[in-house]
């Protein structure tokens, strides 16, 4: 079944990147196939593969919902149909050789009425960055020989390692904790990252709230209200992002050892709020 299928899934590979930018922006450098829902099922979904690339993590049986999240926020993303990109390839190779064409350029495109589209980056669309944190909790102590640093030199320390921010466990420390720190954070260069522990469901607008003051970027959720059931959690769920978007502040859902035990499943239910 497998080497049957390879040729299909060959077929998949060739459209997803080739003669789109080297850019770090997915929505940039990756390809989406137009094709029938039997060749989507053969391929596990991939032609939405911009989708995929965006977020790794999401479930194949969920790219068609995320492709039309990410296209309603952004916009329509790069999309041929598989003979129509075959025949666009052979057209550009026979102009001149792959390692010729521009690599920060679009230079395999969709035709219209027999005349080329052009395609370049959508306005607003900024690239992803990879943004390192350690943990306060980690740091104390930083080391083997057991001393706790004052946060100043904890800060310092981060810093000069060259991590770009710092977490702030409100389950291995507490608020106080975190005001007592920030000022240190900051003087360092270093952005919160607000982990949370809520053990109602209301306690959590509290901890949104001030995350959104110390600046996180988001809230990591690692919820303590569980129910017995998953059908009984999701309303949890949904209310927690609810609450988010009220207040503006992004949340991510942690699936975390015994913590929040019916988080695993639930994760298929909201695929692109949670995180390992």
């Amino acid at each position: 079944m497998v080497l049957e299928l390879k040729p299909v899934h060959q077929m998949q590979n060739t459209i997803e990147h080739l003669g789109l930018p080297h850019a770090s922006d997915i929505l940039q450098n990756t390809r989406s196939t137009r094709t029938n829902a039997l060749m989507r099922w053969l391929c596990w979904q991939m032609p939405y593969h911009t989708a995929h690339h965006s977020y790794p993590s999401v479930p194949f049986w969920q790219l068609r919902k995320l492709n039309d999240k990410i296209e309603n926020a952004a916009g329509p993303v790069h999309r041929m149909g598989w003979i129509e990109f075959q025949i666009e390839v052979i057209r550009r190779l026979a102009q001149k050789d792959e390692s010729q064409w521009p690599m920060d350029e679009v230079w395999i495109v969709p035709l219209k009425d027999g005349r080329q589209i052009h395609l370049e980056a959508w306005p607003g669309m900024g690239t992803r960055q990879l943004k390192t944190y350690t943990s306060l909790w980690s740091m104390m102590p930083h080391d083997a020989s057991g001393d706790i640093l004052p946060y100043d030199a904890i800060c310092e320390k981060v810093a000069v390692a060259g991590y770009d921010g710092m977490a702030i466990d409100l389950g291995a420390g507490d608020v106080a904790q975190a005001r007592a720190v920030r000022p240190h954070m900051e003087r360092n260069g270093l952005t919160p990252l607000i982990v949370a522990f809520p053990r109602t469901v209301e306690s959590l607008r509290e901890t949104l709230v001030m995350a959104q003051d110390f600046g996180a970027p988001f809230v990591d959720v690692i919820g303590q209200v569980m129910p017995l059931s998953v059908d009984g959690m999701i309303p949890v769920i949904r209310r927690w992002i609810d609450m988010a978007d009220e207040v503006g502040m992004p949340i991510q859902f942690e699936t975390h050892r015994n913590r929040g035990h019916h988080q695993r499943p639930l994760c298929h239910t909201v695929p692109d709020r949670c995180c390992a």
